[in-house]
């Protein structure tokens, strides 16, 4: 009862913090972004980073070989993909870097000055 208690918290906790979900820290100043993502034991050639219409989006393919003629007593690690986008506001499209440091991806965006939009009057018909 123990152990399948000890398994079922495991996977959950596992599951919480990995699967399907990049812990990220973003900071703002004011002329960037800096963002750190948790993406352990990724290769950069896995790592592929857009950015549209001031979404960042960053996606994860891990396509792990797996061998069937293993014995496996407890067999957790397995392949992935996963994205997640985030809304940067003033992000300037043409000054983006990145930098993969173990485990972590570090990503600078830069910032554009805010476009001012006018006030607009509609007239009633």
């Amino acid at each position: 009862m123990l152990d399948l208690m000890n398994t079922m918290f495991d996977d959950f906790y596992r599951d919480l913090n990995f699967k399907g979900n990049m812990p990220t820290d973003i900071v703002e100043n004011d002329d960037e972004y800096v963002m750190a993502i948790d993406v352990p034991g990724v290769t950069k050639e896995n790592i592929n980073i857009s950015f549209d219409n001031s979404y960042l989006t960053i996606k994860v393919t891990d396509n792990k070989e797996e061998e069937d003629n293993n014995n496996y007593i407890r067999h957790e690690i397995t392949s992935y993909d996963m994205s997640r986008s985030y809304y940067l506001a003033n992000a300037d499209e043409n000054n983006i870097k990145a930098k993969l440091d173990n485990g972590v991806l570090y990503v600078k965006v830069g910032k554009v000055a805010p476009t001012k939009l006018e006030k607009k009057y509609i007239a009633i018909e």
